[in-house]
């Protein structure tokens, strides 16, 4: 191959090379707006800074392959020193887009995995977790219960006094159930009115808890206690152990709600468990 046509090749290359750093350049910048964490728009304007000196190296290399016997060592130190800055630059924009992860990005997940209103666990993030805790609890051979409680009249007092007045009354339930929770009791809100605690241990030893819960509620849920309530609130709960009938999350979480609905029946304000009369 001779040393014309290895000249030609080069400054094909080095051509491409412009047209496509400037094409990268141009859609970097469109795209830095549509960023909405403040290290993502960093970490875009560190790549567009690193495109722009790759594209000041490539120029410093067309020139130095077509006018080789006309340049001079400033160029080609020059050249050198653009192709550093970009490999520092996309190390800085490595190193922020890390921390963008870390801070902005498992934020956002931390924020997925709790109810915005009584930051308790989200049901999504609640079904995750309590399946890891059934599989465990099987493999071992840990006794696990779950208690499925729900606000009587709910939706009555919402329609009565209003959305504000019902997010009052579910905060209120939500903080007495926090306040009773232990360390390994996993606590959730399943939707509307309805909450759910997931907890090692027998069934007796969730009936006593949900008998706590309900109690509780009956005293701190109250006008004379939290001057946001327009009237009592009470809840009604159910209670399942992990059995042979109620093997996976499904199966406890029905036979729970079975439990609180037949406590509803019995009328209201009162905790019922599988197995019990």
């Amino acid at each position: 191959m001779t040393l014309q046509t290895i000249t030609l090749i080069e400054v094909i290359s080095e051509t491409v090379s412009i047209m496509v750093g400037t094409v990268v350049f141009f859609l970097v910048q469109r795209l830095i707006p549509g960023f909405g964490f403040l290290l993502q728009r960093r970490a875009l304007r560190f790549i567009l800074a690193a495109v722009l000196f790759f594209l000041a190296a490539q120029i410093l290399a067309l020139v130095e392959t077509v006018f080789a016997p006309a340049t001079s060592l400033t160029v080609t130190l020059l050249e050198d020193f653009a192709e550093v800055f970009v490999i520092v630059l996309a190390a800085l924009a490595a190193v922020i887009l890390y921390r963008s992860e870390r801070q902005d990005i498992a934020s956002l997940r931390r924020a997925a995995d709790l109810d915005e209103l009584t930051a308790l666990s989200s049901r999504a993030f609640f079904r995750r977790a309590a399946k890891r805790r059934l599989t465990l609890s099987q493999e071992n051979g840990l006794p696990l219960a779950c208690i499925v409680l729900d606000i009587d009249d709910f939706k009555a007092y919402n329609d009565e006094f209003g959305h504000e007045a019902g997010d009052r009354a579910l905060v209120c339930v939500a903080r007495a159930m926090q306040d009773l929770a232990r360390a390994d009791d996993h606590t959730a809100r399943q939707g509307g009115e309805e909450f759910v605690v997931l907890m090692n241990g027998s069934l007796q030893d969730a009936v006593t808890v949900a008998e706590r819960i309900r109690l509780r509620v009956e005293e701190a849920c109250s006008p004379g206690r939290d001057e946001g309530l327009l009237r009592q609130i009470t809840v009604s709960l159910g209670v399942a152990r992990l059995s042979d009938k109620a093997n996976t999350l499904e199966g406890l979480l029905n036979a729970a709600d079975q439990e609180m609905y037949r406590a509803k029946r019995a009328g209201k304000n009162r905790a019922f468990a599988a197995g019990q009369e």
